[in-house]
């Protein structure tokens, strides 16, 4: 498991956006903006088991984030890793969290919440400006 620099920490701590690239069965990078959260070990994000992120991480569970410090923006965080765990989140509970941590409020559960997940990535490598 790759250890975060500090000097780069406080980008996984605050709430940024990750563009959280992974492998698409055809072989070309799918990218996306995500909300995530950093627990010190592994990233966690929410999403749902009927998406293109979700399969692609069933044929190849690498998975890349990058993250731009929103003050210089040349400034960045790339962690490499894989999918290390897949967690059921039936009551949409963590997507709520995020919500909370990104826009300040969480009014309900998201409509999809019974499909919701936690994937949890295992940082492998890291690169840094």
């Amino acid at each position: 498991m790759a250890t975060i620099p500090d000097s780069h920490r406080n980008l996984l701590e605050g709430a940024n956006i990750a563009h959280l690239g992974t492998v698409r069965p055809d072989g070309l990078v799918h990218v996306n903006p995500m909300w995530f959260l950093f627990d010190g070990e592994n990233v966690r994000f929410t999403h749902t088991r009927k998406r293109g992120k979700f399969r692609n991480l069933q044929e190849n569970p690498a998975m890349t984030i990058s993250v731009v410090d929103p003050d210089d923006e040349y400034r960045y965080l790339e962690v490499r890793g894989r999918l290390s765990e897949i967690v059921d989140d039936p009551t949409g509970a963590f997507y709520q969290e995020l919500e909370r941590r990104y826009s300040g409020s969480s009014e309900a559960p998201p409509p999809d919440a019974a499909d919701r997940v936690i994937l949890v990535m295992t940082p492998e490598a890291t690169s840094t400006k």
